[in-house]
């Protein structure tokens, strides 16, 4: 980039450099450095940081650019004494932002209830948003996993599985979508308690007899450049 011009000093700010591409308006080593410090360097790995509740993110002097992931809360499963399929995991949303401003808000989607709820959105402010998936109350299809928007990817959660009651009259209940990184609640036959899906994966719920289960809640992590 720059080429050292004849000293023989090792003090920084008497090293002269010869710039002919342009790149630093110092014309010494100690100078070049500290433009290169202040410049932040987009695209060096700096630090991540995973949300599991809301929050505000505040960019550092250091950072160029980041990039954010998050999935949306996972649907709740209701009770019913009929077997039926599983609730959906949240939306699923990538994002690169090449000119962060300087604070966003950060929005972590809850799981749903027990009573079958829909889970709730995760999103950046003004950025991208990954929707709740869907609750299961009843019916032998699995819920619809929740949509994304604003991501440079966005993808739907994963819906529940097939639920249902069986040959021989044995309940059946659906698993829950997985999240992006697992998360669903497991099927299971003729239980009375449902199973939630794993807190922070996004993951949906599935049902039981008596007892209703919620949905994974949702997550978001940021990477900084």
């Amino acid at each position: 980039i720059a080429t050292l011009v004849g000293s023989t000093s090792k003090t920084a700010s008497t090293v002269t450099i010869s710039d002919a591409g342009g790149y630093f308006t110092s014309t010494n080593v100690e100078g070049a450095l500290q433009e290169l410090g202040a410049n932040g360097q987009p695209g060096r790995f700096l630090r991540r940081t995973f949300y599991t509740a809301g929050a505000t993110w505040t960019k550092g002097s250091d950072v160029g650019q980041i990039r954010v992931t998050g999935q949306g809360g996972g649907g709740g499963a209701a009770s019913n004494g009929t077997g039926f399929g599983g609730a959906g995991a949240g939306g699923f949303f990538d994002k690169l932002i090449t000119s962060p401003l300087s604070t966003y808000t950060v929005t972590i989607g809850a799981g749903g209830t027990t009573a079958g709820g829909n889970g709730g959105a995760t999103s950046l402010s003004g950025v991208a948003t990954g929707n709740g998936g869907i609750g299961a109350t009843g019916g032998t299809y699995g819920s619809l996993g929740g949509t994304a928007t604003g991501g440079d990817i966005n993808m739907q959660g994963a819906p529940g599985n097939w639920g249902g009651e069986t040959t021989g009259g044995n309940e059946f209940y659906g698993g829950g979508g997985n999240g992006f990184y697992g998360g669903g609640a497991v099927s299971g036959y003729n239980r009375s308690s449902g199973v939630a899906g794993q807190t922070n994966s996004g993951g949906g719920a599935s049902g039981g007899t008596t007892t209703g289960a919620v949905g994974g809640s949702g997550w978001l992590l940021i990477e900084e450049y």
